[in-house]
């Protein structure tokens, strides 16, 4: 029996990318049938609606117009009691971390842990293609967690650049592409690109380290008082520091950053949170280092092991599609509780 799947996406963003260019097309190959609808209406009559943006008043409509629909909320936002009443509106939420997935639980939500995916052309094995000497550490993302990479990082790595060719690559959003050189980090050459996709991809598969950090350039407090001020009152006997991940709180990293490099099998490099464990295993996949001098150090054993870039970096590509497939493992499932709830008849999955 098949199911009719709309996709209502408002956004430009990886979250709706990922929903309309692999989970789309995953559920369509599952066997039911798949609609865009525009964002002012959504036409036909689906049973399951799948959306990157939401107002409670539209929720209500959709529960008026199509009477028995089921509504998936993709990365929803926990700020503001709007925002909790609505995931416990919907019928679902899909996350994209471990984070995220505990917050809307929290809140009384039913969160689905899906990773955002891009759309990438996976090879048959891992690339390993490499003709220049010179080590490309790789990152994109946005610009606040690359300015707290070069401010905390970077210089970390400056010994290391004296001593082998590096270069670090950044993909972000920005007007032009320049090369700079730092004062802290003299011996390293920044090449920084404005964002384009399929360039981006491109460029991945000449890159030999990925990047994904989540320290900030100035620490956002999401509790008040903060952690450090607590520790400064209480004298700090641990030693703990502003960068130390123990009193570094964040609502949720973005695991999907991890996926590109996954995808093109290159190690990486991420600032220890529940979700970049839940991916990488320490030594295994890559690094997941808790202070700037750890990232220093992992990233220089991977500058002066090529071998072990090439066998972490497999590890993580076969990582990367067991939790692909288990991905769409659970979208089979979603829809098959949504046939049994509509048919009494048996299913076969």
């Amino acid at each position: 029996m098949r199911l009719e799947v709309s996709f209502l996406l408002k956004r430009d963003t990886v979250v709706s990318r990922s929903l309309r260019d692999f989970y789309a097309p995953r559920i369509r190959a599952l066997g039911h049938t798949v609609r865009f609808a525009h964002p002012s209406i959504v036409t036909s009559n689906p049973r399951l609606l799948i959306t990157d943006a939401l107002e409670i008043r539209e929720l209500e409509n959709y529960r008026l117009i199509y009477p028995g629909i089921q509504i998936a909320l993709a990365d929803p936002k926990m700020g503001g009691s709007n925002a909790v009443r609505l995931v416990k509106l919907v019928d679902y939420c899909l996350v994209g971390s471990i984070e995220l997935e505990a917050r809307v639980e929290a809140a009384g939500g039913f969160p689905i842990l899906q990773y955002w995916i891009p759309d990438i052309d996976l090879p048959g094995s891992p690339e390993h293609d490499k003709s220049s000497s010179e080590t490309v550490l790789f990152y994109h993302g946005n610009r606040r967690h690359f300015s707290g990479f070069v401010s905390r990082i970077l210089p970390h790595l400056n010994q290391l650049g004296r001593e082998h060719p590096i270069a670090v690559e950044a993909h972000l959003p920005t007007r032009r592409a320049e090369v700079l050189t730092l004062i802290g980090a003299p011996s390293i050459q920044i090449r920084k690109f404005p964002w384009s996709e399929p360039r981006v991809w491109e460029r991945l598969r000449q890159a030999d380290i990925g990047l994904v950090p989540n320290l900030l350039p100035n620490l956002v407090r999401e509790l008040w008082p903060s952690p450090s001020s607590i520790v400064n009152k209480l004298g700090n006997p641990l030693g703990y520091r502003n960068d130390d991940y123990r009193v570094r709180f964040k609502a949720h990293s973005n695991p999907g950053r991890i996926f590109p490099f996954a995808q093109f099998a290159k190690p990486v490099v991420a600032d220890f949170f529940p979700s970049s464990a839940a991916l990488l295993s320490d030594g295994i996949q890559g690094y997941l280092p808790l202070t700037p001098e750890q990232w220093g150090k992992r990233i220089r054993s991977l500058v002066e092991d090529p071998v072990a870039r090439v066998e972490m970096g497999t590890e993580l590509y076969l990582r990367a599609r067991a939790v692909i497939e288990r991905d769409v493992e659970t979208l089979k499932l979603i829809t098959l509780a949504i046939l049994k709830a509509d048919d009494s008849q048996p299913l076969t999955s």
